[in-house]
């Protein structure tokens, strides 16, 4: 399927003999290469992949206590529908918010927004790694 620039090239182009319409030719040519084409495709909410952080974890608590005999496949459903999730948790996701409740409710205000605990590799390069910093919030 030839698009409306194709069209009104070859038209153009089979009445090449007029200079007037060569000339035209040209100006839809560049007048064609300068349209955008503008993605015309279903665009999806914006959903969550990959983990969850620690203040979805502790939500995740905080509903499991106000709903005691609340399934963890209900919890799951609740949270996918919550977070906008692109999938529906496992039962073992959320069996292991349950397990580290103490450690979730004693977390930092800063670190709640994290989702992954990173643990040090090398204390030379953690070290290196702060100065640079501090040096960097004095100038």
């Amino acid at each position: 399927m030839l698009s409306l620039c194709q069209y009104l090239q070859l038209g153009i182009l089979c009445n090449t003999h007029d200079n007037r319409l060569h000339t035209a030719k040209n100006e839809i040519a560049q007048a064609c290469m300068s349209i955008r084409v503008v993605n015309m495709t279903k665009t999806k909410p914006d959903l969550q992949t990959g983990n969850l952080s620690n203040q979805q974890r502790l939500a995740i608590i905080h509903y499991k206590d106000k709903h005691p005999d609340i399934s963890h496949k209900a919890i799951a459903k609740w949270a996918k529908t919550s977070f906008n999730l692109s999938r529906t948790l496992s039962e073992s996701t959320i069996s292991r918010c349950f397990s580290r409740k103490t450690e979730l409710e004693n977390l930092a205000q800063q670190d709640k927004s994290i989702h992954r605990k990173r643990v040090i590799i090398s204390e030379e390069l953690d070290h290196a790694l702060a100065i640079w910093v501090q040096q960097k919030e004095q100038q």
